[in-house]
C-alpha cells in the first residue's frame, strides 16, 4: 500500500507542484491586467512600482534580474520603455521573446526621428482590442502548449472589451459636449477612438510647463468652450493646480496605471471604467 501511495505521489507531483509557469515582465499594471486575463497561470512581474514616473524611470540590478529570469518582455511601446536598450547587453537570457504591443497601433505625434509616439493607448479599450491578437499569437507561436487555454481566455476578453467598447460609444453619442482639457496627453487615443475633442493640454512634453502663449491659448479655448473641469493625473498637480486656480476648474482625476487596483483579471477593466466614469463626469 505504501509503495503504491509513492508512485501515485511521484507520478501527481510533477504535475501540481512542478508545472513550468511562464515568466513575463511588463511596466505596468495595466498591460499585467491585460496579461491576466490571457495567461491567468503566469508569473507576471511589473517593472514600474507604486509612486514611480515611467518617463523618468531608470533600471535597477533587481529589474536585470527578472530580465535575466523571463520569459516574455510586453512592453508598451512607442518609446515608453527608452531605458530598455540600455540594459539589453546586460541580459543574459538570449532568448527572450519581446512583444512589442505598439506595433498594432496607428500612432499620434509620432517622432520619426527616434521613433517614440505618444505611448498612453492603452487606457482605450479600442485600441486594446487591436493588439491583443499580436499577444495571442506572441505566446502561442513559441508555447504552443498553451494554446487551448489562450484561445479560450482570449475569445473571452474579447467579448468583454467589445461591449465596454459599446458601452461607452452609446454613452458619449447621448452628450451633447465634447471638449475636454488634460494636464498631460493621456486622453488622445481616447479623443481619437470615441469622438471626443481636447481643446487644451498644460504640459505637452514630459515636465515642461506651458509657454506664456500656450497659457493665453488654454484660457481663450476654456472660455470658448465653458471647461469647468481639468482632468490630470497625480504626477502632473504642481503644475496642475495654479492654472486651475487661475481659470476656476474642478479637478478630475485621471488614473493611467492603477497601482491601487487589485492584481487580477479585472484589474484593466476596473480601471478603464473607473476612468471613462470621470470623463464623463467631467463632459456633464
Amino acid at each position: 500500500m505504501r509503495l503504491i501511495f509513492i508512485l501515485l505521489f511521484s507520478i501527481l507531483l510533477p504535475i501540481n507542484i512542478f508545472a513550468y509557469k511562464i515568466k513575463i515582465v511588463t511596466t505596468i499594471p495595466p498591460i499585467a491586467g491585460i496579461i491576466y486575463n490571457i495567461l491567468p497561470d503566469a508569473d507576471v512581474h511589473i517593472i514600474i512600482r507604486n509612486g514611480e514616473n515611467p518617463h523618468t524611470y531608470a533600471p535597477t540590478p533587481r529589474d536585470i534580474k527578472y530580465f535575466n529570469q523571463a520569459d516574455i518582455f510586453v512592453k508598451v511601446g512607442f518609446g515608453f520603455e527608452n531605458w530598455f536598450n540600455k540594459i539589453l547587453n546586460s541580459i543574459e537570457k538570449k532568448r527572450l521573446l519581446i512583444i512589442d504591443l505598439s506595433q498594432n497601433v496607428s500612432p499620434i505625434g509620432y517622432d520619426k526621428k527616434n521613433g517614440f509616439a505618444n505611448p498612453h493607448y492603452w487606457l482605450s479599450p479600442y485600441e486594446i482590442i487591436k493588439v491583443l491578437p499580436l499577444i495571442k499569437y506572441s505566446i502561442v507561436s513559441h508555447f504552443p502548449d498553451k494554446k487551448e487555454v489562450v484561445e479560450k481566455n482570449y475569445s473571452l476578453f474579447i467579448k468583454k472589451l467589445t461591449l465596454l467598447d459599446k458601452e461607452f460609444r452609446s454613452k458619449i453619442k447621448k452628450l451633447k459636449k465634447r471638449e475636454i482639457v488634460e494636464s498631460h496627453p493621456l486622453l488622445d487615443y481616447i479623443a481619437r477612438d470615441y469622438g471626443l475633442k481636447i481643446v487644451g493640454v498644460i504640459k505637452k512634453k514630459g515636465n515642461v510647463p506651458p509657454s506664456p502663449k500656450e497659457v493665453v491659448k488654454l484660457i481663450n479655448n476654456i472660455k470658448k468652450y465653458k471647461i469647468k473641469y481639468l482632468l490630470t493625473s497625480s504626477f502632473d498637480k504642481s503644475v496642475t493646480l495654479n492654472i486651475a486656480k487661475d481659470t476656476h476648474l474642478k479637478l478630475i482625476d485621471i488614473d493611467p496605471l492603477g497601482f491601487n487596483l487589485k492584481r487580477d483579471k479585472d484589474l484593466y477593466i476596473k480601471l478603464i471604467r473607473k476612468n471613462f466614469n470621470s470623463i464623463l463626469k467631467a463632459l456633464k
